[in-house]
């Protein structure tokens, strides 16, 4: 078992290495303009993040920039109006599932 001082000091040594690991590392995406999203829109985040189910990093990173392609936007509360029909066509359309094939 670690205890809380272990914790803290490799809590620390992540910190300071964070900075040194490029993003590109972080967030692989399929088209270089998704990852910016995903590092500034913290909905873009959850999104990629929910939709994580053993899928490619490179296409999961990227259907969030697909979304917001094809919607113009990735605003929660219209998102959360869209029936589950618009959704599951939002989501099976996406560019990026075509590499899953």
């Amino acid at each position: 078992m670690i205890d809380e001082i272990s914790l803290t000091k490799i809590t620390l040594a992540l910190l300071e290495f964070s900075p040194t690991v490029p993003n590109s590392s972080l967030f692989p995406t399929i088209i270089p303009e998704a990852a910016p999203l995903i590092e500034t829109d913290p909905y873009a985040f959850l999104i990629a993040v929910c939709l994580d189910r053993g899928t490619k990093a490179q296409v999961i990173w990227t259907i969030p920039y697909d979304m917001k392609m094809k919607l113009g936007h990735l605003d929660p509360q219209l998102i959360n109006k869209m029936s589950l029909d618009e959704l599951a066509e939002l989501f099976f359309a996406a560019p990026s599932k075509a590499t899953l094939c």
